[in-house]
């Protein structure tokens, strides 16, 4: 475990993992999305204008799974996972009976992307991550019902002091 207060320390640790895990969520996505679409959608007339919608979409949920972890929330990472699981279920039947090499790598691009994600979200540095972050939300929570505490008390204290000097 590193010092969780040291932002420069702890960013260097973690943001490596958190940042590749993520990019490679996005591409992930964009391959599965592409794929599909070359698929099983090439005539439709709105092709790409959806494409662009359902990847706006993805990036929200990778945003809102990212902010989660980073906010010491653990079902951000099922989130990505999740993400991770669709993106790999929707490249499998894309399978390219004929064509090219080029389908045939980028099925296999398609493929080997999410199960990279997933193995990044599962190792060792990443769970470390998760760990101090949950442990950072607690000492956040802990810090401000603290922090209400005390002020309720000075509330109720100042409230005597008011109350004494107007008694005679």
């Amino acid at each position: 475990m590193t010092d969780r207060h040291n932002y420069f320390a702890f960013r260097t640790r973690y943001f490596p993992s958190f940042l590749g895990s993520m990019l490679l969520i996005t591409f992930s996505m964009a391959m599965a999305v592409s794929q599909v679409f070359y698929t099983w959608f090439k005539d439709a007339q709105d092709n790409t204008i959806i494409q662009v919608v359902v990847l706006v979409c993805a990036s929200m949920l990778l945003a809102l799974g990212g902010i989660m972890i980073t906010r010491g929330r653990s079902w951000g990472c099922w989130l990505l996972v999740a993400m991770l699981l669709v993106s790999l279920v929707a490249v499998l039947p894309t399978f390219p009976g004929y064509g090219s090499g080029i389908e045939l790598f980028l099925y296999g691009l398609g493929l080997l992307l999410p199960l990279l994600g997933l193995l990044m979200l599962n190792s060792q540095r990443q769970r470390e991550m998760r760990v101090d972050f949950i442990a950072l939300r607690f000492e956040r929570e802990q810090a401000g019902a603290e922090a209400h505490r005390r002020e309720s008390l000075e509330s109720s204290r100042e409230k005597l002091r008011k109350h004494k000097t107007r008694r005679p």
